[in-house]
């Protein structure tokens, strides 16, 4: 992985973490780092500073299956890790799809991830190479129901969790 810097007008090779399986899914800026997700399918989040100080965030546990994909998602304050599951290849996908979604703790100087059971106010919405979030009172006409609620997105692959 590279890091382009603007004061610079380079790029600086951003030394790997021994324990990253080298293939990133998806990456986000969040409070001063970035935070990349590998393909690993076990949750495994590295943060990086800008001085490219890599910190790997212990991964997730909890769940016999690999993840199919995992996306990181900022929610005003909070950074939040999407797991979804697909265990059988189906033409009926959303049918057999879950979610697991995680914040990231950042308390005592150390950050692991807590399981995330209701979004409360909050709406997500999945993509294959995007995730979007956001408050569900500024949805027209949308009202608070349970996290497993899963609405399949017109015929695009993209899931919203409310």
């Amino acid at each position: 992985m590279q890091m382009f810097t603007s004061r610079n007008m380079s790029w600086t090779q951003v030394v790997g973490h021994p324990n990253a399986f080298g293939v990133y899914q998806d990456i986000v800026a969040f409070k001063g780092k970035f935070y990349v997700v590998d393909s690993s399918g076990w949750g495994q989040v590295f943060a990086i500073d800008l001085s490219s100080e890599v910190t790997e965030i212990p991964s997730v546990r909890g769940s016999p299956h690999k993840s199919d994909q995992e996306c990181l998602v900022k929610s005003g304050e909070e950074l939040l890790l999407v797991q979804w599951f697909t265990p059988i290849n189906h033409f009926r996908e959303s049918m057999y799809t879950w979610f697991r979604v995680f914040k990231l703790d950042e308390e005592e100087g150390r950050m692991i991830w807590v399981q995330v059971n209701d979004l409360n106010d909050r709406v997500i919405f999945l993509g294959r190479w995007w995730s979007l979030c956001c408050s569900v009172q500024k949805l027209l006409g949308a009202r608070r129901i349970a996290l497993c609620s899963l609405i399949r997105l017109m015929m695009s692959q993209s899931f919203c969790l409310i």
